[in-house]
């Protein structure tokens, strides 16, 4: 079982990173104008200048191209346009920085390295920026860096020009790939592949599908990895401010999921929710998107019921806590851990009542705010004490 130490350290960061997936478009980064640290000079001349790698001689026009992205980086219907064109027919969003850590983006972009992929080719460059936040000005905190890729390529109209090159297709080079229904594996050398798991996983998709009349969108790409540093170099963030190993990040526009949690392995459900549901789940709040995945794929290592489980010895060691509370708690608060479970419940609690119809009902009903237990109590047709009591004796219903 979960310890509620870790639950506490859960909601903490709650504040701080951006919960996984939670699509709030109102809420897009601002605009960053890059910084360039002490090592980037662009105004070196190849040729003029002793010792110097005439490759470089295209240094400002990258630096450019680099500028540019970051200002537009937080629209997407204009940051694909930047990318080489095997990226943009591989995913409609090819900007492989998983959602849940555009926290970083929050940052002051600094470029700390452009150099030539390989001495003397000036047309292929690999780019290292840092974004800063926090702390203060002399000392402030590094939240993460990121390895971007620049090369030259044809463009439509014949000619030339500077493109971002996904650096996915760099770092699995040699992985084991696996097409199992819908769902394409690519998994990491250290990890082995349990292709029966995955055949029931496939089999688990097409039925939450059917549930929920999704139309068929296409593959989803499915990373297996050992933990999230390892995962987020696949999409480029060398390095980036966390509070857990393992876990999973889903991409559901590019319909990518990344698995780094062993236990789940070819079953990361939660994750996949988020991709699947996407249609359903695009622009609601963290309580109707995370809730329903929580109830769905279960979360945090844990099915449905162990989660059921935890948030039930949660409240015997709180008799006072209340749904109420719990919506209405403090980020950083206590209480804040619980709130995602207790979405969970509250969807559990609408299916037993009228199904699915009715779950769709409260997902179309609170919308993208944070609702508070009278929005729910209205969407499920109930009062609020009856709420609080129903909602009570299904999460105490699975205390051990």
């Amino acid at each position: 079982m979960v310890s509620l130490i870790r639950g506490a350290l859960f909601s903490l960061l709650l504040g701080v990173l951006a919960t996984a997936c939670a699509e709030t478009p109102s809420e897009s980064p601002p605009k960053r104008e890059l910084a360039l640290g002490f090592a980037v000079d662009t105004t070196a001349v190849p040729g003029a200048w002793w010792g110097v790698d005439s490759a470089r001689i295209v240094l400002p026009e990258i630096v450019r191209t680099w500028r540019e992205y970051l200002l537009v980086r937080h629209i997407p219907a204009q940051r694909a346009a930047f990318w080489t064109a095997a990226d943009r027919a591989r995913a409609l969003d090819p900007d492989p920085l998983p959602p849940s850590e555009s926290y970083v983006l929050d940052g002051r972009p600094l470029l700390i390295e452009a150099l030539p992929l390989v001495a003397g080719d000036a047309s292929r460059w690999v780019l290292r920026t840092v974004y800063v936040g926090g702390g203060t000005s002399d000392h402030p905190g590094l939240l993460g860096m990121e390895r971007t890729y620049i090369v030259r390529e044809n463009g439509t109209d014949g000619k030339t020009r500077w493109a971002l090159a996904s650096p996915v297709p760099f770092e699995t080079a040699g992985w084991t790939r696996a097409s199992v229904g819908r769902i394409d594996y690519v998994v990491h050398p250290s990890l082995g592949f349990d292709r029966a798991r995955a055949t029931a996983t496939a089999a688990w998709t097409d039925s939450l599908i059917n549930r929920f009349s999704i139309p068929d969108t296409g593959q989803v790409t499915y990373y297996q990895v050992p933990d999230l540093q390892t995962g987020n170099r696949v999409f480029g963030l060398e390095w980036v401010l966390t509070g857990d190993r393992t876990g999973g990040r889903a991409s559901p526009v590019a319909r990518i999921v990344l698995a780094a949690n062993p236990r789940y392995a070819e079953a990361y459900k939660h994750e996949l929710v988020h991709v699947l549901l996407h249609p359903l789940l695009s622009g609601r709040s963290a309580f109707v998107s995370e809730g329903v995945s929580y109830w769905l794929g279960g979360a945090r290592g844990l099915s449905f019921i162990e989660l059921m489980r935890d948030l039930a010895s949660y409240l015997t060691g709180q008799p006072t806590l209340t749904l109420a509370s719990i919506l209405d708690a403090d980020e950083g608060g206590p209480a804040t851990s619980a709130q995602l479970p207790a979405a969970a419940a509250i969807f559990e609690l609408a299916h037993r009542r009228s199904g699915d119809q009715l779950v769709r009902r409260l997902i179309d009903t609170l919308g993208s705010g944070s609702p508070t237990v009278a929005d729910v109590a209205r969407a499920l047709d109930t009062t609020e004490s009856q709420l609080e009591s129903d909602w009570r004796t299904l999460v105490t219903s699975y205390a051990r």
